[in-house]
């Protein structure tokens, strides 16, 4: 389930946004993140986001952000496995975790 919702309050546009992914293709996803077919290869294992704030101020961001990522290759840049678990509170990133496999480890 996904759902973004805007709303106006004193003048200023706040979002409220929650998205959960799993196991999708880097290649069904490269035509919507502004790639061209066949660019980008690999696949989200999940990805997870809810953030809540004044869309003009991210310093006021509310939320957790956390995304897993494998076999990720774009021209000859390749990732064999990325992880971010990051939070967000009163102008405070917080990251929980953050790895980068690439090659032989």
């Amino acid at each position: 389930m996904s759902r973004t919702e805007l709303s106006t309050k004193a003048g200023s546009v706040w979002a409220d946004t929650d998205v959960q992914a799993t196991d999708m293709s880097f290649a069904q996803l490269s035509k919507y993140i502004g790639e061209g077919e066949g660019k980008l290869s690999g696949n989200v294992k999940n990805v997870d986001i809810n953030l809540e704030g004044k869309l003009d101020e991210p310093w006021n961001w509310d939320g957790t952000i956390n995304l897993e990522v494998n076999d990720l290759r774009s021209g000859g840049f390749t990732l064999d496995r990325a992880k971010v678990d990051l939070s967000a509170k009163n102008g405070m990133v917080t990251v929980h975790e953050g790895r980068i496999d690439q090659g032989r480890n």
